[in-house]
């Protein structure tokens, strides 16, 4: 093999082992300080995304060219929390390609510093609201991606006082006099809400006023309520006329908040609700990020479950809850009309050729042209050792292998239908490809590859559809996450693959020989 061939080799190789880490879109965080823009109530969130490959000279952070660009996830965390408490979803979500900020709501944040921490700032519900709004003002006004992002369309999730908030920005109203008359009858013993309820009493008008208010955000589109607080203030009627889609996630033996009088409620007066009801042992924390300090708040471990409860497993189940509710596009978009699965499709369709390749990644075009020159050189016969013979069968084994991890979510099912894919088309190929494609010479000690023009045709198929299925993800094609495509999609690529194990098979039979 000449030095050129060689470099080309090595080249490719190592495009290939980038190619790998780039993608499974590596999930990154960063926290990023917004200033104040009121003086008074500074703003610091987390921010989860998928990470992309850019030029050093690209601004603003590198979304991977997976990333879900057209909505956004704002987590909203429990009094006196962080974002950093909510890291397995901003994780998990991440992972799916979708951008998600964690607030940080000021006063009760640890973030800011323990002296900045108080008590009555849990109080100030409408604050958290506000805070919402504030950050999609200033991430839109920022722009901190290099592409753009539709900071007018938003997903909220949130957990305890979250989920209060969450609902706040749909149009919810509480009243402050409610939940004092609930926490003073016996149907509230054994909720733990009632002790931010000590000085209700006490209230000027004007926090009365405020607590009382009205707090929607448009661009709110849907919410995710997790074991919500503040139920019993809710006023019902203020959720009447809401057509934003909701799921509502509660713990039917909760150990903080009682599911009926806080979480059922919410699940009842909002119309276009989904529920989902834990009914083992799960307490309020469970929704935290495992975590193994002492803390507890009213006698009640932040860390420690009961007996028989896998928080990590919950979060498992949970995460692939949400992926299903966030997914689709059937949230309320600003002209009031809901978006459909049809009319999304609709625009997919819309999309010209041109313009999808606008949207395509550079680093691809040069992968393209870097496989093309591999599959060219296959194209004339030469002599090879039997290390190098193997590197092109076994970048595209993995080439077509991290493209089940990605494009699936059945790993097993999907793994297995990668390989009765492979196998098939392994067996098919051995049967048909010409025995004196690869022999060996003993004068150089090296394999004698014969010229084809399968193997150029063969990279191309993996390459068109890895492509095509990118393309599918990032347009959010929504077939592409059930389950029979899924496994379609593993037997296709393993197909694709079958023809290099073949050819890898024939080259150890040949070194053999």
């Amino acid at each position: 093999m000449d030095m050129l061939t060689r470099w080309l080799y090595l080249l490719a190789v190592s495009v290939l082992s980038l190619l790998s880490m780039v993608c499974n879109g590596q999930v990154r965080d960063v926290v990023m300080d917004l200033g104040a823009p009121d003086a008074a109530r500074p703003i610091r969130v987390a921010i989860w995304y998928p990470e992309g490959v850019c030029s050093p000279e690209t601004s603003g952070l590198c979304l991977d060219e997976s990333a879900v660009t057209h909505k956004v996830i704002v987590v909203s965390h429990g009094s006196m929390g962080a974002s950093d408490d909510y890291a397995w979803i901003g994780d998990g979500l991440a992972a799916k390609g979708y951008i998600v900020i964690g607030l940080n709501h000021f006063g009760e944040s640890r973030v800011y510093g323990e002296q900045t921490q108080t008590f009555r700032a849990t109080g100030m519900v409408w604050e958290r609201a506000l805070d919402v709004s504030r950050v999609l003002d200033a991430l839109k006004k920022l722009s901190p991606f290099q592409k753009q992002v539709s900071w007018d369309d938003a997903i909220v999730i949130g957990h305890s006082a979250g989920g209060q908030t969450a609902a706040l920005l749909v149009g919810a109203r509480f009243d402050l006099q409610a939940f004092a008359q609930y926490c003073g009858t016996g149907q509230a013993e054994g909720d733990r809400s009632c002790s931010y309820a000590h000085d209700i009493k006490r209230a000027p008008s004007s926090f009365i006023s405020l607590f009382n208010g009205n707090y929607r955000d448009s661009r709110v589109r849907k919410i995710v309520l997790l074991d919500p607080a503040l139920g019993p203030a809710l006023l019902e009627q203020s959720m009447a006329g809401s057509r934003v889609p909701a799921l509502v996630v509660g713990a039917l033996h909760d150990d903080f908040l009682l599911w009926n009088s806080q979480g059922a409620r919410y699940a009842a007066a909002i119309p276009y609700v989904k529920t989902l009801l834990l009914e083992g042992g799960e307490g309020h924390f469970v929704f935290l990020s495992v975590c193994h300090h002492d803390a507890k708040v009213n006698d009640v471990p932040l860390c420690v479950d009961k007996a028989g409860v896998d928080r990590q497993a919950v979060h498992e189940r949970l995460l692939s809850t949400l992926v299903a509710f966030i997914a689709p596009d059937d949230e309320i978009p600003l002209s009031g009309q809901p978006t459909t699965p049809a009319t999304a499709n609709a625009k997919v369709a819309q999309l010209t050729v041109m313009e999808i390749l606008s949207y395509t990644p550079r680093w691809v075009f040069g992968l393209f042209f870097v496989l093309c020159a591999l599959g060219l050189m296959q194209t004339r016969t030469r002599r090879v050792r039997f290390s190098l013979a193997l590197l092109l069968p076994i970048g595209m084994l993995m080439l077509s292998l991290l493209g089940v991890f990605q494009y699936t979510r059945y790993w097993i099912a999907a793994i297995g239908c990668w390989l009765v894919g492979l196998v098939a088309v392994c067996m098919i190929a051995s049967r048909i490809m010409d025995g004196g494609l690869v022999t060996w010479d003993d004068s150089s000690a090296r394999l004698i590859v014969r010229g084809s023009w399968v193997p150029l045709l063969v990279i191309l198929g993996i390459f068109i559809t890895r492509y095509l299925l990118g393309v599918a993800r990032a347009l959010q094609f929504q077939p592409l996450d059930q389950w029979p495509l899924q496994m379609l999609v593993a037997a296709g690529l393993g197909a694709w693959s079958g023809y290099f194990a073949c050819r890898a098979r024939r080259c150890w039979q040949a070194s053999r020989s």
